[in-house]
């Protein structure tokens, strides 16, 4: 992820990041303020991208749903994807994750596998 968007100041500095990698529900509540207000995600998008433990994807996954969409239709699967994560893609699957699951454009997280070369993932994807 890029430090900017639209001008502004990402806060997904790693400090951040690992603040809330040790705190789910800070996760939760920092992850819901950037997601309103700069990239429309939810805390299991920034989750997803970032690579939290399994235990704490399984409870934001419980919370709200393994294939919560964001405003562009994209799910979590999709941002592990796009964050290379193949073990939080692996986490995801096992949590029933949808792998055929398309955002507003079309895509699946295969296909932005494919897209972004991740042979890795692509395994993981096709297992």
């Amino acid at each position: 992820m890029s430090p900017r968007r639209g001008g502004r100041e990402n806060n997904l500095s790693p400090s951040s990041a690992e603040a809330r990698r040790a705190n789910p529900a800070s996760l939760q509540r920092e992850g819901l303020r950037v997601g309103i207000q700069e990239f429309s995600q939810h805390p299991i998008h920034v989750a997803a991208i970032e690579g939290v433990s399994s235990s704490q994807m399984k409870t934001l996954a419980l919370q709200h749903g393994v294939d919560y969409r964001d405003t562009g239709g994209r799910t979590p699967l999709m941002y592990a994807v796009q964050g290379n994560q193949p073990k939080m893609c692996e986490v995801l699957l096992k949590l029933k994750a949808s792998v055929n699951a398309k955002d507003l454009a079309g895509l699946t997280p295969l296909l932005w596998a494919t897209y972004k070369s991740m042979a890795d993932i692509i395994r993981i994807l096709l297992k």
